[in-house]
């Protein structure tokens, strides 16, 4: 019994995360990318931004910390997209380019189909959620995943 246990939360725990943004009732599916800054912001999910439009392909929302950066050269920059600029902007492209500007990888949308038509050239506030829907349900995987320090425990008195 012990043993179908862990490996049951073995099964969940190993499972891909989901997370989603919700702008104007749409929501679009993301993936986080495996930086410290990806992981810094992922621990404050959910949590919704007020973000600016700028040069009619991004929106952007500065934090008022910072996160550990680590900048790189990113040549083309896809719809979808979502970077750290700087230490403590989080940028969320709308439209493709080429930029020379540095960023450091935070995620990217799974489909940035209609992004652009929703956003448009206006300033959007963005639920940035934890599950695949941004709603007030409880997930089981992301509770079970925000208490798994509490259920390794009880699986070892068992």
């Amino acid at each position: 019994m012990k043993n179908i246990l862990f490996i049951l939360l073995f099964v969940i725990i190993s499972c891909d995360d989901k997370y989603s943004i919700k702008i104007e009732d749409i929501e679009f599916l993301f993936k986080f990318k495996n930086t410290e800054a990806a992981n810094q912001i992922k621990s404050k999910l959910p949590f919704s931004l007020k973000m600016k439009n700028l040069n009619g392909n991004e929106v952007y929302y500065y934090f008022d910390e910072s996160f550990k950066s680590n900048d790189k050269s990113v040549g083309n920059i896809n719809a979808g997209d979502i970077y750290l600029y700087d230490s403590d902007c989080l940028v969320l492209f709308y439209k493709s380019f080429q930029t020379g500007y540095k960023y450091t990888e935070i995620g990217k949308l799974v489909n940035s189909d209609g992004l652009e038509n929703i956003i448009g050239n206006k300033d959007v506030t963005v639920y940035w959620c934890l599950n695949d829907k941004c709603s007030d349900e409880i997930n089981y995987n992301s509770f079970v995943k925000n208490n798994l320090f509490l259920l390794l425990i009880i699986l070892m008195l068992l």
